[in-house]
């Protein structure tokens, strides 16, 4: 290997080093944090991807059509109410 070589190879495994100790530190630094939460106000603990964004994803909520589950409810009382079953008593 020649000095620039050894040179190069030295100052990216520094680079390395120091990128590594950055994250380290991050984490503690967040892991604090969230320590101090948990501690101290637990009702205003983060949710994950709130905690470590990037990390996590925000959880995608799907809402469904109310119409669709009307539709569902009426078709699940009308087979109740044709075999003869009442819902609760209160089924007329």
């Amino acid at each position: 290997m020649t000095y620039k070589e050894i040179s190069a190879a030295i100052s990216g495994k520094q680079r390395q080093l120091k990128n590594d100790l950055q994250t380290k530190a991050t984490l503690v630094y967040r892991l604090g944090t969230l320590v101090a939460y948990g501690v101290n106000q637990p009702k205003d603990y983060p949710a994950p991807h709130e905690a470590f964004p990037g990390i996590f994803e925000e959880p995608k909520t799907r809402q469904q059509n109310w119409q669709v589950m009307k539709e569902r409810i009426e078709a699940y009382a009308a087979e109740r109410r044709k075999r003869g079953e009442k819902l609760n008593g209160n089924d007329t």
